[in-house]
């Protein structure tokens, strides 16, 4: 019986029989029992491979008749035993499996070893799929490299389903981007061509894409992308991936759009005019960061910054949201790159922090801690607010309602606003020495 249904596995993969006709023979093989000889599915092959459109047929006669008898009859035990199924006990199908209500146990136990023989037939068949998930991991490098005129924009979009993604600079004043395709494989050439299909490069005046294949990315391999870019260059870099980790480093571009759908996100010792992160699951944290304008957010997942920016927004729904601000000296603000400016930012120069579960912990250095005008909301946390000479015209503490607002001796020339909310945390705004460790 075991080659039998070897035969009808490797009819559905030659074409020679469609799948829903090779599982009707299969339910046939197992209610019937082994094909009598000269029954059954043939492999005859004439001198030019003739013989393959008398088999389909055959196979298709084969099916109709196993369909026909299927619906009249049940199997019952492994003694081949057939009742009529009535009206009132219609058969039940689960997973392609048939089942007779009246001995539901039975069948259960006898369809668990059919899985498992299908299973090792599958496997005998020779799978490619499955040969492939079960074999090696092949790495295939490849990559480009380019220059650019004095001046020019490069817009670089990199879009991955699974890897991780760096950027870092370059250490000529030629751009570099370079990948390596991580594919498994039953042997080095299968994975050779699926790694041929992982990126597609597209190039254009100004403009650079690379994009991963996504069909099969999170079973059978990754990509891990490597940009590094030249110091003079003017950049806007748009990632975008699904399953991978971001890892930016020492670079300066007019803009920076990170989304992420699970993974984490580092920015570290980063001049961009603007910065814009998103994650579903993940943590974003900017080290050292030194930008206009700053927007990051994650609805799973802390959310950290450390640096200067003369507006900010940080926000998650579950997870904790920790920043220090130090002020931009004027000579750091003209040297910023200029940049559109981002979408829901505070109107003037400030910080917004928000949180659903979770607590907000936001630190000033003196410059800052003089000019903030803080406004503090949590329904059911603490408010704190420890800034030098800070004056509180309102605080509220009741259940589910706490309010704090306040300013310090210079908000009324030169604000600094400080917003944070939480719904169920406790919010704490402080002072900070940029020298001492966080």
């Amino acid at each position: 019986m075991r080659n039998e249904r070897l035969m009808i596995l490797r009819m559905i993969e030659e074409g020679k029989i469609s799948a829903n006709e090779g599982l009707a023979l299969l339910e046939a093989l197992e209610e019937e029992g082994p094909w009598p000889e000269g029954a059954g599915p043939r492999e005859e092959q004439g001198p030019h491979g003739q013989g393959s459109e008398a088999q389909g047929s055959e196979a298709q006669d084969h099916a109709e008749q196993a369909g026909e008898e299927g619906r009249r009859e049940a199997p019952l035990s492994s003694g081949r035993v057939r009742q009529e199924v009535s009206e009132e006990e219609p058969e039940v199908h689960i997973w392609g499996f048939r089942f007779d209500p009246g001995r539901v146990g039975e069948q259960v136990m006898r369809a668990v070893d059919q899985v498992g023989e299908r299973l090792q037939d599958w496997l005998e068949s020779g799978s490619s799929w499955l040969n492939d998930w079960l074999g090696d991991s092949y790495a295939f490098p490849a990559g480009e490299v380019g220059s650019l005129e004095p001046g020019e924009l490069l817009t670089v979009e990199i879009r991955l389903p699974n890897g991780r993604v760096t950027v870092e600079p370059s250490p000529d004043e030629r751009y570099h981007l370079e990948w390596v395709a991580h594919v498994r494989g039953a042997d080095r050439e299968r994975a050779g061509d699926r790694a041929r299909q992982a990126v597609k490069v597209e190039r254009e005046p100004g403009r650079l894409i690379l994009r991963g294949h996504d069909r099969w990315w999170t079973v059978l391999g990754r990509v891990d992308v490597s940009l590094r870019l030249p110091p003079q260059g003017r950049y806007r870099l748009d990632l975008t991936s699904a399953n991978a980790s971001l890892a930016v480093r020492g670079i300066q571009a007019e803009r920076l759009r990170a989304r992420l759908a699970n993974g984490d996100a580092t920015v570290d010792g980063a001049r961009l005019g603007a910065l814009e992160m998103k994650a579903a699951n993940g943590r974003i944290r900017v080290e050292r960061g030194l930008a206009d304008q700053v927007r990051l957010t994650t609805a799973n997942g802390r959310v950290e910054f450390t640096g200067s920016a003369r507006k900010a927004r940080l926000g998650t729904s579950n997870g904790q949201v920790r920043a220090s601000f130090r002020a931009l000296a004027p000579e750091e603000a003209a040297g910023l790159p200029a940049h559109e400016g981002l979408d829901g930012m505070p109107a003037g120069e400030g910080v917004l922090a928000e949180t659903v579960n979770g607590q907000i912990r936001l630190q000033l250095d003196r410059e800052l801690a003089a000019r903030a005008l803080v406004q503090l909301r949590s329904l059911h946390g603490a408010l704190e607010a420890d800034l030098p000479e800070l004056q509180v015209w309102q605080r509220e503490e009741a259940p589910g309602r706490n309010r704090l607002e306040a300013a310090g001796p210079r908000a009324g020339t030169e604000p600094f606003a400080v917003e944070a909310r939480s719904q169920a945390g406790s919010v704490q705004v402080a002072t900070w020495d940029p020298g001492a460790a966080w």
